[in-house]
């Protein structure tokens, strides 16, 4: 029994044990992972702080441009009706004018006619006075004290009454005429009416038009510049954003001094930096240069008067990898040091009074230049070498292979990318 009892405590003393060794040794993994983990988060915390923050940014852009655009369109169809309703106006004012001149014409005719009338009227009772007269007299009187006959006397008495007559006609006709004169006029003034009434309508939805625009240029100008102010921290974040017109005749110089497009030259700016809008969203503190990368980039920034973290670098990729490419054109410190780029910038730009001495690689100047002079040395001062050129700079090789999965597909992708872009800036050159 107490054998029994002996084996059974020392079996639990056993589990008991490998208990608290399992227990420890998991703690241990656990506080190992853990420690790992809080060194990689404390490396990468501004990375993905900046990234998330980036992303909000962009996203914020993207609506502000879509309200841009839709505030736009109103304001182009507010112009479009502006530019319609000046024409109708333009239109009433016309018939207006061509109503008001009818409405004078016709008070003119009214006014010749009544003088016709006048006329006429005053005919008619000269017609008439001299008929009363030869009324009153005896015609044998007349007879015996004239050599008139009496065919004579009656003619005469008949074409008194016959120009009595057509007076008579002449007086209704104009009296017709005057009336159909006097209802044109009416409604002449009844149209004149209409256009004036529609006249004032169309000017006070000018106005409106005119107040719409006005507060649609104002809203754009608002939107317009919370997109120049997200897009300002967004640069802030990212690196320092360029004047494009300034990349572009850098570009234009680096093409003349080394050979290659000018198309090309631009391609692959747009593909490392957008242009320069995006030079990275790390610091030296956050990059994780490689090793090799740290003491130069130290040198770089001392020679150029920088602390260490005044200027943005790219941070290292989301799958691995290192940080530390610096400027418009992306390059890694050692690669910028390298003599062969060092002494063509430095020889290419001395006469230029802005460019940098010692060169500088967030200068577009010495980073574009740069960036033609490695692309010269790959090989793309002929079309036909760009292919293999971008490749290089991107993967160091023209014959990259799989030292990560996808890297081949990655490195002939960034050269295709480029192609396209340049033979899209080629075409709008």
């Amino acid at each position: 029994m107490e054998i029994k009892r002996k084996t059974i405590l020392a079996i639990l003393i056993v589990v008991f044990a490998s208990a608290n060794i399992f227990y420890l040794k998991n703690a241990g993994a656990s506080t190992s992972l853990s420690g790992s983990s809080s060194t990689d988060t404390s490396n990468s915390s501004t990375t993905t702080s900046d990234t998330s923050a980036a992303k909000d940014l962009q996203n914020e852009m993207s609506k502000t441009q879509d309200k841009i655009a839709k505030t736009q369109a109103q304001l182009n169809q507010s112009q479009s009706a502006l530019y319609v309703n000046k024409i109708q106006v333009y239109n009433t004012k016309s018939v207006l004018q061509q109503v008001e001149s009818d409405i004078a014409d016709k008070e003119q005719q009214i006014s010749n006619l009544s003088q016709q009338e006048e006329l006429n009227k005053a005919m008619l009772e000269g017609y008439v006075e001299q008929l009363y007269y030869q009324s009153q007299e005896d015609p044998l009187v007349r007879l015996a004290a004239t050599s008139v006959d009496l065919n004579g006397l009656t003619s005469n008495t008949d074409n008194m009454i016959s120009i009595k007559q057509k007076i008579l006609d002449t007086l209704d006709n104009i009296s017709s005429n005057k009336d159909q004169l006097a209802s044109d006029k009416t409604d002449l003034a009844a149209k004149k009416q209409q256009h004036e009434q529609l006249l004032n309508q169309q000017v006070a939805e000018q106005g409106q038009i005119v107040s719409n625009i006005q507060d649609t240029q104002a809203t754009l100008q608002e939107l317009q510049q919370k997109l120049s102010e997200l897009q300002s921290n967004l640069s802030s974040l990212l690196g320092t954003s360029v004047s494009i017109s300034d990349v572009k005749a850098a570009a234009g110089f680096a093409s003349n001094a080394t050979g290659v497009r000018k198309s090309f030259i631009l391609a692959e700016l747009m593909q490392e930096s957008g242009m320069g809008r995006y030079t990275g969203g790390c610091t030296y503190k956050n990059a994780h240069m490689h090793s090799y990368d740290i003491p130069v980039f130290k040198e770089i920034m001392t020679s150029l008067h920088y602390g260490l973290n005044d200027k943005k670098v790219s941070c290292p990729g989301s799958g691995g990898g290192y940080g530390g490419a610096m400027g418009i054109a992306q390059f890694l410190p050692t690669t910028w040091e390298s003599s062969y780029v060092l002494q063509y910038i430095v020889l290419m730009t001395r006469n230029i009074p802005e460019a940098p001495n010692p060169p500088d690689p967030w200068s577009v100047i010495d980073g574009v230049m740069g960036m033609a002079k490695k692309l010269a040395n790959a090989g793309a001062t002929s079309k036909k070498g760009e292919y293999a050129a971008s490749m290089i700079y991107y993967c160091g090789t023209s014959h990259p292979t799989n030292t990560y999965p996808g890297r081949v597909a990655d490195c002939n992708r960034y050269a295709a990318d480029v192609q396209s872009l340049a033979a899209g800036y080629e075409n709008n050159d």
